[in-house]
């Protein structure tokens, strides 16, 4: 029997050859601990290169900051008119003492937290697709799955929409295909689909999270935060919440 467990970093760094693939992507299918455990690698890869890029940017800003300092100390005076000696190095100690300070303050200075920026594909982690069949066309929900959990969110999206006019009552399918649209950047029809799941009590928790997601895609923070508050304790995607509400610099 395939250990499928031993495959995740080669998934995850597209490294499956693709008959592999497909056999791990139905797996994934047929195995929440395993699809939680692939969303858990892809977390942490995602949180690790968001912190390797950041320490780089303030090595960057350390070394430029330093490189000013030095080439302060070391040009070259060339005044014009000559001031006493004392009154000279006064000017030079209260310069230089400004220069340090502004330097300390920027590298060193205290900083609203410690975390990056909150960025919309680092937090963007859909849960895989595997969906229960309502009515007919079976066939629209098996091609939307599959093309889901391959991130062709056009193709699910399609699949989706056609499915859902003859089941208009499938919540999960108008989940994802509000997921969809998300990804591939239709804010108005993703914000309805996900507004519409408010009152389904088995979805609201799942809906919050997903229009919070879009308000952080779109760059407003704040209506952002605002879902994420709403998200109770013990709902699936709280932790989640509380870790973005802390990015985003608000108080837990």
């Amino acid at each position: 029997m395939t250990n499928y467990y031993e495959w995740i970093t080669d998934y995850l760094s597209g490294e499956l050859e693709e008959k592999d693939k497909q056999a791990f992507e139905a797996a994934l299918r047929q195995d929440q601990q395993l699809a939680d455990q692939v969303e858990a690698y892809r977390k942490t890869l995602a949180d690790l290169s968001v912190l390797v890029e950041q320490e780089s940017a303030e090595t960057e800003l350390k070394a430029t900051l330093e490189k000013t300092g030095r080439d302060f100390f070391l040009r070259e005076e060339t005044p014009v008119v000559r001031m006493p000696f004392y009154r000279t190095r006064f000017f030079q100690l209260a310069a230089a003492a400004a220069v340090l300070l502004l330097i300390a303050f920027a590298v060193f200075g205290p900083k609203k937290n410690n975390l990056p920026a909150p960025v919309y594909a680092n937090y963007a982690h859909h849960y895989p697709a595997s969906f229960t069949v309502m009515g007919a066309n079976e066939e629209l929900l098996t091609k939307a799955e599959q093309a889901f959990n391959q991130q062709d969110y056009a193709t699910a999206g399609d699949n989706l929409q056609a499915y859902l006019q003859d089941n208009p009552d499938h919540s999960e399918a108008a989940l994802y295909l509000g997921i969809c649209r998300m990804e591939q950047g239709r804010s108005s029809e993703a914000n309805s689909l996900f507004k519409q799941l408010l009152n389904h009590p088995s979805y609201q928790n799942e809906a919050r999270w997903n229009l919070a997601l879009l308000a952080l895609k779109n760059n407003n923070k704040e209506e952002c935060a605002e879902w994420l508050s709403n998200i109770p304790e013990g709902a699936d995607r709280y932790a989640e919440a509380q870790k973005l509400l802390k990015a985003l610099g608000q108080p837990n």
